[in-house]
């Protein structure tokens, strides 16, 4: 719920994100306008996983036994995200974190 909210956030504000981007880095604004439209799809995206996580269970064979997977973080993850798209990127890392 919490990263629709922001995607809708990001959406109401998409020009002003895209201006500041254009102002920071010199991106065209129609690139800036693409990246912060690929930051609102990334986090869209990704909210539609937060319920879908789950393990499965691995059939043995030959003797029955049982062997399952489950789904669990990894770690923490360090990003250096490049100046030239920097609200894709955004959406990209946060989203699947």
């Amino acid at each position: 719920d919490a990263m629709l909210r922001l995607a809708e956030l990001i959406k109401r504000h998409a020009g002003e994100l895209a201006t500041l981007t254009t102002l920071d880095n010199g991106a065209p604004p129609r690139n800036a306008m693409s990246g912060v439209a690929a930051s609102i799809d990334h986090f869209t995206y990704y909210a539609g996983w937060v319920d879908k996580h789950a393990g499965e269970v691995i059939p043995v064979w030959p003797n029955p036994a049982l062997d399952y997977t489950l789904m669990e973080p990894y770690g923490v993850v360090g990003v250096i995200i490049p100046w030239n798209v920097p609200m894709h990127n955004v959406g990209q890392v946060l989203g699947a974190a």
